[in-house]
């Protein structure tokens, strides 16, 4: 059976598209024997499937510019000020402790401690944004899915790991992981606006902000639990 079903593929050339895709002159594809397929005959009028095609092809692009410019005339899309919250409240009290007045002691460690750890969880952010830009660039989508996933988990894994934070005299500013990771995830949401970044690398975070904003109670769980409690259509009849 094997061996006919080779024989018939190599017969049959079964990884060409069909004949009547092309006209005069082959178009390039994809073809792992380098095997040309056999053009349209000459004198032979257009073929209706062709015209449908071009039809087709000009009413996306007059349907993709209308679109176009419907969104941009939108202008920039509202930001989330769950999404904002992490990162604005942190910058209020950077202003509200280097804003006040000289000579308190404790106020100033306050300040410099949080201005040393604010500015190096920015940095590392930026870092991570670097890194994501070379990552994916124009040849991203042309990527096997493996390679795009193995690219964005490495940046994402990137992206959570803790940068060094140096401890002013016994204070921390940003006491726990979360408060780590909420902070990363808001400012790269407030910095890299109408981009991919802060989704690609932070999307558990960002949702979670969001689903802790919202009235009532909100809860985490793993996936098997989820899956447990899910009410299906069977068990709705």
């Amino acid at each position: 059976m094997d061996r006919v079903l080779k024989s018939d593929r190599d017969r049959y050339k079964f990884y060409l598209k069909p004949a009547w895709t092309t006209e005069d002159k082959p178009r390039p594809q994809s073809n792992p024997r380098n095997v040309v397929p056999i053009p349209r005959g000459r004198g032979l009028g257009p073929f209706i499937m062709d015209k449908f095609s071009d039809q087709v092809r000009q009413v996306v692009s007059a349907a993709r510019k209308k679109l176009e410019t419907t969104i941009w005339d939108m202008g920039e899309p509202p930001s989330d000020p769950a999404l904002l919250a992490p990162y604005k409240s942190r910058v209020d009290d950077l202003r509200l402790y280097e804003g006040s007045p000289r000579g308190d002691p404790e106020c100033d460690v306050h300040a410099a401690t949080l201005r040393r750890e604010f500015d190096a969880l920015k940095k590392h952010v930026d870092d991570v944004y670097s890194k994501w830009v070379r990552a994916t660039g124009k040849l991203f989508t042309d990527l096997s899915i493996e390679t795009r996933q193995d690219r964005l988990r490495a940046l994402s894994k990137e992206f959570a790991r803790e940068p060094h934070l140096e401890v002013g005299m016994g204070y921390i500013a940003f006491r726990t992981l979360d408060e780590r990771m909420e902070f990363k995830a808001s400012y790269a949401y407030c910095t890299y606006v109408r981009k991919r970044f802060p989704w690609d690398v932070a999307t558990s975070t960002l949702c979670k902000l969001k689903a802790a904003s919202a009235p009532g109670v909100s809860r985490t769980v793993v996936q098997y639990m989820h899956d447990a409690m899910r009410v299906t259509d069977r068990r709705r009849r």
